[in-house]
């Protein structure tokens, strides 16, 4: 039985979805672990800090079993990032069985909104992808790694790409009216 741990916000919903439209039906429990603070200020050490307790707690409590941990590959110089980094080596050291799903920006509420209202400027690039993309992709992972011969060495880090696209005409996208 696959086990979405939280599944809060647009990913959690996709995934809820998604999920029992799985080939693969594992009988030990497999978890996907997307839960995480999203303050408003990703630079909140203290709800960063308590994040990451609450995930080494629960990888302690289970590293026998199949952990898949989403996170980001974002370069922002937060809290956020930084404990996400944290939670993927600690599940990397403390479970034979971790595997990290590292997405861009997803669309819609966050960065997108941000730029339509203005609260955010527009510089580079953004890396983009839905959240039912991004669902489909996790899930497809999860089924492929449920498949290998254990005996067969296994990749423990997944990164799914989205598209590139410049900051400028997501901007000039979201606010065209």
């Amino acid at each position: 039985m696959i086990i979405l741990k939280n599944g809060r916000g647009q990913l959690g919903e996709a995934l809820t979805v998604q999920l029992p439209k799985l080939k693969i039906i594992p009988t030990e429990k497999v978890f996907i672990y997307h839960t995480w603070d999203m303050v408003s200020d990703k630079n909140n050490i203290e709800a960063q800090r308590e994040c990451f307790a609450r995930f080494r707690e629960f990888v302690h409590f289970n590293s026998r079993k199949k952990i898949f941990y989403i996170s980001t590959y974002s370069s922002k110089h937060n809290f956020y990032n930084v404990y996400k980094q944290q939670c993927e080596s600690y599940l990397m050291l403390n479970s034979d069985q971790g595997y990290n799903i590292k997405l861009p920006t997803l669309t819609g509420k966050g960065i997108c909104n941000k730029l339509k209202n203005g609260t955010a400027k527009p510089y580079g690039e953004i890396e983009l992808m839905t959240p039912k993309e991004a669902a489909r992709q996790i899930l497809n992972i999860v089924e492929e790694v449920l498949t290998i011969d254990i005996k067969e060495p296994i990749s423990k880090t997944y990164r799914i790409e989205g598209t590139k696209i410049p900051a400028n005409l997501v901007q000039e996208l979201v606010t065209h009216e």
